[in-house]
């Protein structure tokens, strides 16, 4: 099963049921906040959208099946009302941070400030109540970090929770004019060099063991190292031309190259795969594919998924992301 299906949520639900579509797990990055997407404008639209995913989800996933959602800010909030008005059906088993930031220079020892960002912050992994799914662990290579610049010591990490990404994440015009603020009010020289820090660091069972992380790769030449990649010789060959402009790949450059900083997080869902799936034949219920990072995490990791997104130049990039893998790696070849 691999479809990509350009229909809302709360339309699919009833064509899901009707076509008796089943998964075994569910990846759900709904938005965080009420007016974070056109189609979410209210809390009640928020409500609807989380209730009708839910729904698909409790009635559509295996019985051992683990659904990892957004759980941050308005969802997290919508979330439990959900849990709460359907008691006795899902439990949580894990709860993990996604942090990025900056590498910052010309300090003495070198600091990792790390922030939330707004749209791949918190998550939580929940399980049917009597299931005894539970998570499993995956780490990247340490050959995935060789650059002594990248190397860091976690005492020299610091989280930001109560701000976001500085300098290069900016939420109001003119914002970004004010770095050296941002360094004065985080004790760093106003010379102190910034560069964003080429790794998400995913804090794992966050709230019984902080500052555990796993460091998982985002930019072009962290996953991308040569003999040593992450991926296998063709695989890793068919993304580079992607990232390098190949005219016949432009779903698969749209979320490789990281031209919108939404589209660096294959590696993410790449890493979710690893820890949430047992084998390549499972397959995975995906109801906002957004830029297609977790449809390239699926088909690189061999599962099979059901994708729904209701953008219509969204839901093509996803089609095509598909179609072009499949022409370079047929099914069954």
């Amino acid at each position: 099963m691999e479809k990509v299906i350009q229909n809302d949520m709360k339309l699919e639900l009833f064509e899901m049921i009707d076509q008796n579509v089943t998964f075994d797990h569910a990846i759900i990055n709904w938005p965080a906040r009420v007016g974070d997407w056109p189609a979410v404008s209210t809390w009640f639209d928020l409500k609807d959208t989380i209730t009708a995913t839910m729904t698909a989800v409790d009635k559509l996933m295996s019985a051992d099946g683990l659904v990892t959602v957004f759980y941050w800010g308005d969802a997290e909030t919508a979330m439990n009302d959900w849990l709460t008005s359907n008691p006795g059906r899902f439990e949580n088993v894990q709860k993990f941070r996604v942090w990025s930031g900056n590498r910052i220079t010309g300090e003495a020892p070198h600091l990792v400030h790390m922030a939330k960002k707004a749209e791949n912050y918190k998550w939580a992994t929940f399980r049917r109540v009597g299931s005894s799914a539970t998570p499993s662990t995956y780490t990247f290579p340490d050959h995935c970090n060789t650059n002594p610049d990248d190397q860091f010591d976690v005492a020299n990490v610091t989280l930001d929770t109560g701000g976001h990404m500085w300098p290069y994440e900016s939420y109001q015009p003119g914002e970004i004019d004010m770095t050296v603020n941002w360094k004065i009010n985080n004790n760093l020289a106003t010379d102190a060099f910034t560069r964003e820090f080429k790794f998400h660091l995913l804090e794992d069972n966050a709230v019984t063991d902080p500052k555990t992380f796993v460091q998982i790769p985002k930019e072009f030449g962290t996953w991308d190292v040569g003999s040593r990649s992450v991926l296998p010789f063709q695989q890793r060959e068919f993304l580079i031309n992607a990232y390098h402009g190949d005219q016949n790949l432009p779903g698969t450059r749209h979320v490789i190259s990281g031209e919108k900083h939404r589209s660096k997080d294959i590696w993410f869902y790449y890493w979710w795969l690893q820890t949430h799936l047992t084998s390549s034949s499972q397959n995975v219920f995906i109801p906002f594919t957004g830029d297609g990072d977790a449809i390239m995490a699926s088909l690189l990791n061999g599962n099979g998924f059901y994708g729904v997104e209701n953008n219509v130049h969204r839901a093509k990039i996803g089609s095509d992301i598909v179609k072009e893998y499949r022409i370079r790696f047929p099914k069954n070849s």
